[in-house]
C-alpha cells in the first residue's frame, strides 16, 4: 500500500511518516505542493493520499482533492480549519475522511480502516517463504512477528515460521494496522491481546508472555483502548 503524504511543514510531514511506519506503513512518498503531488501521481499511483487542505500557492489541498476524486484515488483530508465554507468546499470533492491537525496515532488509523480494504489492495493472505518453499498464509492467524538477524520468526497458534526478510519488511507486508510494534524485536497483532500487565503482554492461548519496552508503551496502550 503505497500513501502519499501531501505536506508543506517539514516537521509536520515528518511527524506523519513516523506514525505510519508505526502502524506498518513504509511504503511512502511526499510532496509539498499540487503540482508535485500530481506528478508523483503520474509516476506511482498511490493507494491513499493524505492532503493538508491549507497548501501554500494559488492551489490549495482542496483542489488536488477534486483532481483525486476525478482520478478515483481516495484521499484524506488534514486541516485544522473550521470554517463552514472551507467545510463545505471540502465535503464536495468526497474525501474518505477528514483528520484534524496536529494529526493523532489513532484518528491516522482508524481513517485509513475506513478505506475499503479492495481499494488498499490488502488481500486476506500473505505469502511467507519458510525454508525454501513459499506459503500462504492469513493474516489474522499470524500472533507475533520476532525479529531474529536478518530473519523474521512468524508466530501461530500451533507453529511458527523462519523468513529469511526482515521483520520490518514482513511488517510492511502485512499491511494492516492492526500489528503493532510493542519492542525493537516484536510485534503484536492487537486481535490476538488478552491483557497486559507492567511491561509484559499476554495473548489468547499462549502462556509466555511478549515483551514491551517503554518506547512503544503509549502507542500499545493506545491501540489497546480501540481494537
Amino acid at each position: 500500500m503505497n500513501i502519499l503524504i501531501v505536506e508543506d511543514e517539514a516537521l509536520v510531514a515528518h511527524d506523519i511518516s513516523q506514525k505510519l511506519s508505526n502502524l506498518g506503513y513504509n511504503d511512502l512518498s511526499f510532496a509539498d505542493s499540487v503540482k508535485g503531488a500530481l506528478e508523483q501521481i503520474n509516476n506511482v499511483r498511490p493507494s491513499v493520499v493524505l492532503v493538508d487542505i491549507e497548501l501554500k500557492g494559488d492551489l490549495d489541498g482542496i483542489h488536488l482533492g477534486g483532481k483525486l476524486n476525478e482520478f478515483q484515488i481516495p484521499f484524506i483530508y488534514l486541516s485544522n480549519l473550521q470554517d463552514i465554507r472551507t467545510f463545505e468546499r471540502a465535503k464536495a470533492t468526497n474525501p474518505s475522511a477528514n483528520v484534524p491537525k496536529p494529526v493523532s496515532l489513532l484518528q491516522l488509523r482508524n481513517s485509513l480502516l475506513e478505506i475499503p480494504s479492495e481499494i488498499k489492495g490488502t488481500q486476506k493472505f500473505i505469502s511467507i517463504t519458510h525454508k525454501g518453499k513459499k506459503y500462504k498464509v492469513e493474516r489474522e492467524s499470524i500472533l507475533f512477528l520476532k525479529a531474529s538477524g536478518n530473519n523474521s520468526e512468524i508466530h501461530f497458534r500451533d507453529m511458527k515460521r523462519i523468513s529469511s526478510t526482515p521483520m520490518g519488511n514482513v511488517l510492511e507486508k502485512i499491511g494492516d494496522p492492526c500489528f503493532i510494534k510493542v519492542h525493537r524485536s516484536y510485534v503484536v497483532n492487537m486481535k490476538h491481546v488478552n491483557y497486559y500487565e507492567g511491561n509484559m503482554i499476554f495473548l489468547y492461548g499462549l502462556k509466555d508472555p511478549i515483551p514491551m519496552s517503554d518506547k512503544y508503551r503509549n502507542e500499545f496502550i493506545n491501540n489497546f483502548d480501540v481494537v
